[in-house]
């Protein structure tokens, strides 16, 4: 039982991805889109191009390290069930 749970650690620091990342960059990446509704409300057009040019590419990149945790927790969590299936047979 307890080598169990060792095991679990393991493969948990070693496959499951860390939410904080996602977080951070959703914050520091909605800035520029926020700001660019600002603008708009108070009919400022001098940087609209720029903050939708930046908003577009920080966007697609938020979607990005979204895709890519999602796509981590499905492996983390193919890997907790097969360790859990067959421990014995589980191949580091």
């Amino acid at each position: 039982m307890g080598n169990e749970i060792e095991e679990l650690h393991k493969i948990k620091r070693a496959f499951k991805p860390s939410l904080s990342v996602p977080i951070y960059t959703t914050i520091i990446a909605i800035a520029p889109f926020l700001h660019l509704l600002l603008d708009i409300a108070d009919r400022n057009y001098e940087r609209i191009l720029m903050l939708t040019l930046l908003s577009t590419f920080l966007t697609v990149y938020t979607t990005f390290i979204w895709t890519s945790y999602y796509y981590k927790m499905i492996n983390y969590k193919r890997e907790i069930k097969d360790y859990k299936e067959n421990p014995n047979a589980y191949n580091w």
